[in-house]
């Protein structure tokens, strides 16, 4: 039973994405860029963990409390980004399939390079916006007082 239409859709998305990511990664190990992944060198921990993460969303969304407007704000822009960052996750996963040549390539470089990689993947697609459209709630927040 869909409890909020909106909030629900965008946990399909998120839920669907999660498996495909997780399918996909593991055709191109060489090459995952996920930290979790290359710090621990374990595909096995990183699917636990993104198991964990999709049920913790889930958990939110049945529950369907939010204590304010910017909790529910707060899970929505969470929802949605993390949706971003999975379809590009997925594109990417199924570009190396295609292209072996550039999981190659990828295996190449460094736990360092990957890492920072993905950070500055994640920063520009996730934290960045997520930080301002929350600050951006929270000034309207306080622009109503």
């Amino acid at each position: 039973m869909i409890k909020n239409l909106p909030i629900g859709l965008l946990f399909l998305i998120f839920l669907i994405f999660n498996i495909i990511d997780i399918v996909t990664s593991f055709f191109i190990l060489p090459g995952e860029t996920n930290v979790i992944f290359i710090l621990t060198n374990n595909i096995y921990l990183l699917t636990i963990f993104k198991i964990l993460i999709v049920c913790g969303a889930f958990w939110i969304y049945y529950k369907n409390e939010y204590p304010t407007h910017f909790s529910r704000f707060m899970f929505i822009s969470i929802l949605l980004l993390a949706n971003l960052g999975l379809i590009l996750a997925c594109y990417g996963n199924i570009q190396g399939i295609l292209n072996p040549e550039v999981v190659q390539l990828g295996a190449e470089l460094s736990q360092g390079q990957k890492t920072q990689a993905y950070f500055s993947l994640m920063t520009f697609i996730y934290v960045l916006p997520l930080l301002f459209s929350l600050l951006s709630f929270k000034i309207y927040e306080w622009s109503l007082k």
